[in-house]
């Protein structure tokens, strides 16, 4: 069973790749899945590993947050690194890392599973509207200037 880590203070230059190679220092990364459940291969032939640094999408490019999430192999491995590099510094910032939460549900955020939408219901009969009410002018009143 995989265990989905946070790593947060990252450098913004970090990149997926040197965060990858540091953290299977200390334990194997589990490698991402595609939808259908097939492990990712890169252009060379090897597995793309578990990681993905979040980023800004409303920079051009997107710039990194400073934190990421991990997928490990296992808990044993996850706790391997938690141990030994929470709160070491990497790329001159010091790391925080532990177990990633489920994510709380934000406001304007979609329920995860939708109920399938009931039909829409018959239109009701249109009623005539009654004119709107048309408010009273004031008189106008002519200055005399001469």
């Amino acid at each position: 069973m995989t265990t989905r880590l946070f790593i947060g203070g990252l450098n913004y230059r970090t990149n997926e790749d040197q965060l990858a190679q540091y953290i299977a220092m200390v334990a194997p990364i589990a490698v991402k899945k595609n939808r259908e459940g097939m492990d990712i291969i890169d252009r060379n032939g090897d597995p793309v590993p578990a990681v993905t640094i979040v980023r800004d999408r409303s920079f051009d490019p997107p710039r990194s947050k400073g934190f990421a999430f991990v997928e490990m192999m296992d808990v044993d491995g996850a706790q391997q690194v938690i141990d030994q590099l929470n709160g070491r510094e990497f790329e001159g910032r010091s790391l925080r890392i532990n177990e990633a939460q489920p994510r709380q549900p934000r406001e304007g955020d979609a329920p995860a599973a939708q109920a399938p939408r009931a039909a829409a219901p018959a239109p009701v009969a249109e009623q005539e509207e009654a004119p709107a009410p048309v408010a009273e002018e004031a008189p106008m009143t002519e200055e005399a200037g001469e």
